[in-house]
Parts: structure tokens; C-alpha cells; sequence
């Protein structure tokens, strides 16, 4: 299993009341599989802002170290990832 930090940014943090979560994956999952994850266990409220129900795209930024990163990226033990908005900024 591998842990992998998930901080929320802008209205998603402020719409689910979420700013920061711990979650564990299989080794060798991807963003993608976090996003599984995270929609497993918080469903609409967190998903809506993360990927377009019609389409199926997503419409959120996956961060890792500093740099943005495909959802099929491989993830590592202790990996931090930053999910923000494609609206967001400052």
C-alpha cells in the first residue's frame, strides 16, 4: 500500500469543507485511481468539481512536486498532490 496527501484548493475546499486528506492506494496506482478513490468515498459533493459528468473530462489540475501532471501519473509512497480548479486562481 502507498500513502499518498491530497490537498484541495479553492472552491473545492470551500464547497465540500475539505482541505486536506489521507489516502491509501495499491503500489503502482495513478491519479486516476486516487480519483476513484476519492469519489468512492466522497461521492458528488468532491467528484463534481473534479470531473465533467457529461464528458467524462476532467476539470481539475493534478499537481505533484510543483509541476502539473497527467492523471495516468504513477504515484509513490508519500507522494503530496494538490487538486485545484482549472477556474481557480489568484
Amino acid at each position: 500500500m502507498i500513502d499518498i496527501k491530497v490537498t484541495f484548493l479553492s472552491y473545492i475546499k470551500f464547497e465540500t469543507g475539505l482541505d486536506e486528506v489521507q489516502v491509501s492506494l495499491e503500489e503502482n496506482s495513478t491519479i486516476q485511481d486516487l480519483v476513484k478513490n476519492l469519489q468512492s468515498t466522497y461521492g458528488d459533493r468532491l467528484i463534481r468539481f473534479m470531473i465533467n459528468k457529461e464528458s467524462g473530462n476532467y476539470v481539475s489540475l493534478f499537481m505533484k512536486d510543483n509541476q502539473i501532471c497527467d492523471p495516468a501519473e504513477k504515484l509513490n509512497h508519500q507522494d503530496s498532490i494538490i487538486i485545484m480548479p482549472v477556474g481557480a486562481g489568484g
